[in-house]
């Protein structure tokens, strides 16, 4: 059963706690993508988007990513993860497009300028991921209809694009457009349809 709720307050979000112990999902319409449901509910609902918020493995606090869906079209970001489990791989299969994070690759974070500490902590299973996570993550989902892939959140100091598509370029499909996200610019505009 899928409860609908109008509004994400905080009577909303008891609502879903109250839901998911009886093993309900909730859908949330809420115009404030922040609102005390969204860390909790399976879906919520701002004008013709349907956001789905999918809890990620990381060291912050409640760390989430999104998928948005509009009509049959669907885009994942999913970022800031130590490593991926089946949840994730089931939300992110079918997206038309991803923005998925190649932190680093391991060679030049082990062999780079980070004190030990921090190579642990970004290596680690809260932390971020590597380029082969990233690949393998990728080759779990169903890229059938992926049209746009985008790489983010890329370490200046621990990575660069041509490891990147060197270690990707064999988990996606062979003509997929692979754009990697600049730090200091914003990207073009990529097209879904």
């Amino acid at each position: 059963m899928n409860i609908g709720l109008l509004g994400g307050g905080q009577l909303g979000l008891m609502m879903i706690e109250a839901a998911h112990k009886l093993k309900h999902k909730a859908t949330v319409l809420d115009n404030d993508i922040n609102c005390p449901a969204s860390r909790l509910c399976d879906d919520f609902v701002i004008g013709d988007f349907t956001i789905t918020p999918v809890p990620v493995p990381h060291d912050a606090r409640e760390p989430i990513q999104y998928v948005f869906k509009s009509g049959s079209t669907q885009f994942g970001i999913i970022t800031d993860l130590g490593h991926y489990t089946t949840h994730i791989v089931e939300c992110y299969s079918n997206c038309n497009g991803i923005l998925i994070e190649c932190n680093y690759d391991e060679d030049m974070l082990n062999n780079g300028p980070y004190p030990k500490f921090l190579k642990q902590r970004v290596s680690g299973l809260f932390g971020h991921l590597s380029n082969s996570q990233a690949a393998d993550l990728l080759s779990r989902l169903d890229c059938s209809g992926l049209r746009q892939l985008v790489i983010g959140h890329v370490s200046k100091e621990n990575n660069c694009g041509d490891i990147i598509r060197a270690r990707i370029g064999k988990s996606i499909p062979v003509n997929l457009p692979v754009h990697i996200a600049a730090q200091t610019k914003v990207s073009e505009w990529f097209s879904l349809a």
